[in-house]
């Protein structure tokens, strides 16, 4: 039941991340946030040729370690120079 583990742990990490700063508190920080918006839905619509979007991702639950040595900013830079429309990133933890 590896998807009921992530929940679960889930559930609790962001219990604690609620202890630590209130929701309150990332809307008001969230609000003074003035960096330029981008769409994903823009750029999708710029031309009617194949997008790609490609993801970076370290390690999953169900397969562990997927690459050793995980340098996300260049495999970013591959990912644009090759011609991805958007790069989707893992952040989870586990």
């Amino acid at each position: 039941m590896v998807l009921n583990d992530i929940l679960e742990r889930k559930r609790k990490e962001v219990e604690n991340l609620k202890r630590l700063m209130p929701l309150s508190k990332i809307c008001e920080l969230a609000a003074k946030d003035k960096e330029p918006r981008r769409s994903l839905k823009a750029s999708l619509s710029k031309n009617k040729q194949l997008h790609f979007i490609c993801e970076l991702k370290q390690s999953s639950p169900s397969e562990g370690t997927i690459r050793e040595n995980f340098e996300p900013k260049s495999l970013a830079q591959e990912f644009e120079a090759a011609g991805a429309i958007s790069i989707s990133v893992l952040t989870e933890q586990n």
